[in-house]
């Protein structure tokens, strides 16, 4: 049931582009994340592959059928949403109820499989609550429990850890994990937290403002950021320098560089961006693609370095760009 998302475009009433040209494939167990801060176009997608925003070019489709030229019930999408979309006045058995009374789940049996899912959720004592009452952990283990009482062609998560503080959300979100990790459907897991991105999806896409920045796996990510605003979201310690070589500038990005007296050795990442594009290296005069270095070495900084502007990394000249 492969999700197929085209060339996407989705543009707000006043003019604004909130998704630019975005394009990627799902297969049935493949995950994967979209990553970007806050504005940065993640619910917007959401949204949009739940078949609630229609875009202005492109389109969607799920099992080869065009998610805009169906009716949403019958598109079969899970979607969790960071508003966590579900119904206050109810008890929480009453809202668990409801996606087996849609597909017509006797009685006897509904009941089954509500005790089976809220223990596994950790809210059966809860069965009998009002939502309105919980807290939002709990809250969160609802409409999981609930997602997890239906089949889908889709399953869709926005962001909904975020609405916790850091260690509960770390905690929850490591407790759901194994659930997410077993769901079959194409799944689209919408997040600012690359922890939460690398450690559970096979391709990460990272977006800026709805414009995408690089889309890879979280290897790829981690060891060949493509422009200067993945390096920042993912490494945000690092320190950037920015620097202008025969009328070039440059953005060099260092994870840290520590002295040591006695060895004067340095440990320094060695990526350079060029106007926040895929990056080049500067080397001899001549732009090289960074692809072709290490990421990372350890060098000893020559005696002259002041005076000759370059180093070596593994007996092979460099111009130093931090001067």
């Amino acid at each position: 049931m492969p999700l197929i998302v085209n060339n996407l475009t989705l543009k707000y009433l006043y003019g604004v582009t909130a998704i630019q040209d975005i394009s990627f494939t799902l297969n049935s167990n493949e995950k994967l994340a979209v990553l970007a801060l806050e504005s940065g176009g993640k619910t917007t997608l959401f949204k949009s592959l739940a078949g609630l925003l229609k875009p202005a070019t492109g389109n969607i489709s799920i099992n080869n059928i065009n998610i805009y030229d169906s009716k949403l019930k019958d598109l079969d999408i899970v979607a969790i949403s960071s508003d966590l979309w579900i119904k206050k006045h109810q008890t929480v058995k009453r809202s668990l109820e409801a996606p087996l009374r849609i597909r017509g789940i006797k009685k006897k049996d509904r009941l089954e499989q509500i005790v089976l899912a809220s223990s596994k959720f950790g809210i059966y004592p809860n069965l009998t609550d009002l939502v309105s009452q919980l807290d939002k952990e709990d809250l969160i283990r609802t409409v999981f429990a609930r997602s997890s009482l239906r089949t889908s062609n889709l399953f869709l998560i926005d962001n909904v850890f975020a609405i916790l503080n850091t260690p509960r959300r770390t905690q929850l979100f490591r407790e759901m994990t194994p659930y997410i990790k077993s769901i079959t459907a194409p799944f689209v897991f919408m997040t600012d937290s690359p922890d939460e991105a690398f450690s559970i999806c096979e391709k990460v896409l990272i977006l800026n403002f709805g414009v995408k920045q690089q889309y890879a796996s979280p290897l790829e990510i981690l060891t060949r950021p493509e422009t200067l605003f993945v390096d920042k979201f993912i490494f945000p310690y690092k320190t950037t320098t920015e620097v202008e070589i025969n009328n070039l500038k440059l953005y060099y990005r260092c994870s840290f560089v520590e002295s040591k007296s006695s060895t004067n050795k340095f440990k320094v990442k060695d990526v350079f961006y060029r106007n926040n594009s895929p990056h080049a290296l500067l080397t001899n005069n001549i732009e090289i693609p960074i692809m072709e270095f290490p990421i990372h070495d350890e060098y000893s900084i020559e005696e002259n370095l002041a005076s000759s502007n370059y180093f070596t990394v593994n007996d092979e000249k460099r111009y130093d760009l931090t001067l």
